[in-house]
């Protein structure tokens, strides 16, 4: 953006421009024989009163002109930096978009890994609950058959306590 677009523009009445720029001479210094006498020693012949009218209105009407070409390039170069500027702001957010749609994809993807993993990991759980339940049931089974066991062996043994002595002295024969 140029200097001069970032400048306030100000408005002047047209009559300023329409104004003649030469400054204005009074009657009596238009009429003066001296002020005629000194201009045609410069070598400058006074100009009819239309003819310096017209001079000056040619006059404003280039700087008219001359302003009015500088605002429109002034206004193009504005426009240019706002296309410029609307187009890189939609990159940028075709970029964000683009990016945006990238983290929930991925974010979708570690989800349905994390969802895999969690299933694998339950079902690896459930396996060792099975196997730990059927072991303590075995182990609970060989200890229910020795508890058993143990106990028709004590209840023999408290049987033969009650025998008197001389039977329970006895040694079998087969």
């Amino acid at each position: 953006m140029s200097v001069i677009a970032a400048l306030p523009v100000i408005v002047f009445p047209a009559s300023l421009y329409l104004k003649d720029p030469r400054p204005q001479r009074t009657q009596s210094q238009q009429t003066s024989k001296e002020a005629e006498g000194r201009r045609l020693q410069e070598g400058r012949r006074p100009a009819p009163a239309g003819d310096r009218h017209i001079a000056g209105q040619v006059n404003v009407t280039e700087k008219i002109q001359s302003r009015l070409e500088s605002l429109k390039k002034e206004r193009d170069e504005i426009l240019s930096d706002k296309s410029s500027g609307e187009n890189t702001s939609q990159e940028l957010l075709e970029q964000l978009e683009t990016e945006r749609q990238k983290i929930v994809s991925e974010f979708q993807r570690l989800r349905q890994f994390l969802d895999e993993q969690e299933r694998l990991l339950l079902a690896q759980l459930e396996e060792l609950n099975k196997e730990i339940e059927k072991r303590r049931d075995e182990y609970v089974g060989k200890l229910s058959e020795e508890i058993s066991s143990f106990s028709s062996l004590i209840s023999e043994m408290e049987q033969k306590c009650q025998l008197p002595a001389s039977e329970f002295l006895q040694v079998r024969r087969c």
